[in-house]
């Protein structure tokens, strides 16, 4: 039980589901550096309080108890953000959901466990920092030019903001798991330790007469099926909006052109690092998330 409260605190942090609410309505109204802060340090600082804490609850009752709970509020939250994605109009609130589809999805991981899942996840969230960062400085940046939050009145940015929209589109793709982009591997990761899930039964208790037995094997494929499902219908819904956000004809009276100047450093490293990991992951980020895996599992 105490495991639950400590969840639902932390999860509003995070803003898992159902203690999402306040986090599209601050991440819509931030300023674009408050933001990418929150969705890049915040989220992950309350993730690591409840990984330290389920690490104390798995010593007094079991793994599987706190596995079962964050893979299940991992996957809900992941499926709800999906849902609103698919609707938004506001490319703020767009990236907001990403965060909580994102923070849900790395609760998979780490309900999944094992040094494998836990590995994924840490991976997954500094993945997500990077690109989470990217997506909001260059969001930052288009509405300063533009002036607005609405998708549909974001037109033509390969002319009016180039760099910035070079920026926006691969911070986009980065967010969908698309390869080269370091995602790509981090949700790779806690798909293969899914399947490499043992093959073992769980009884579930319907009633006095009715018992449904389901082996692991199903029930990750199970899972595997709702992610890759969803994913599609985000990668769908994330680069509909976001290619009619690049190309198209720019609304009239606005300045077209953009020039290099040093706060778009930010977003040149945050390309950088995503395609660089999605390529290669250097030794020592492999040995600083080894090393949290073992202190988060416990070995």
């Amino acid at each position: 039980m105490a495991f639950i409260f400590i969840l639902v605190g932390y999860g509003t942090k995070i803003g898992l589901v159902p203690m999402h609410t306040w986090l599209p309505e601050a991440y819509s109204e931030a300023p674009a550096p408050v933001t990418a802060m929150l969705a890049g340090v915040l989220e992950t600082v309350a993730v690591y309080a409840v990984l330290r804490s389920k690490s104390i609850v798995d010593q007094a009752v079991s793994p599987e108890f706190t596995g079962n709970l964050l893979i299940l509020i991992g996957l809900v939250s992941f499926g709800t953000a999906a849902l609103f994605i698919l609707i938004q109009r506001d490319y703020k609130r767009l990236f907001a959901y990403s965060s909580i589809e994102h923070m849900g999805l790395a609760m998979v991981g780490f309900g999944i466990g094992g040094p494998l899942g836990t590995f994924g996840g840490l991976w997954h969230l500094l993945n997500h920092a990077l690109a989470k960062s990217l997506g909001f400085f260059a969001v930052g940046n288009i509405f300063r030019r533009y002036r607005t939050r609405q998708i549909q009145e974001v037109q033509g940015m390969a002319k009016v903001q180039p760099i910035t929209a070079i920026a926006f589109l691969a911070g986009g793709l980065a967010l969908v798991g698309m390869p080269p982009f370091s995602l790509f591997n981090s949700e790779l990761v806690m798909i293969t330790s899914l399947a490499q899930m043992t093959f073992q039964f769980d009884s579930f208790h319907l009633g006095r007469f009715l018992t449904i037995t389901v082996s692991h094997e199903i029930r990750s494929l199970g899972i595997i099926l709702v992610i890759v499902l969803l994913s599609v219908a985000l990668f769908g819904g994330f680069i509909y909006r976001l290619t009619g956000m690049v190309w198209g004809t720019p609304p009239t009276g606005i300045k077209q052109g953009e020039a290099w100047h040093i706060g778009q450093l930010p977003l040149a490293f945050s390309v950088f690092a995503l395609v660089w990991m999605g390529f290669y992951l250097p030794p020592q980020v492999e040995t600083l998330l080894q090393r949290a895996t073992d202190v988060v599992i416990g070995r």
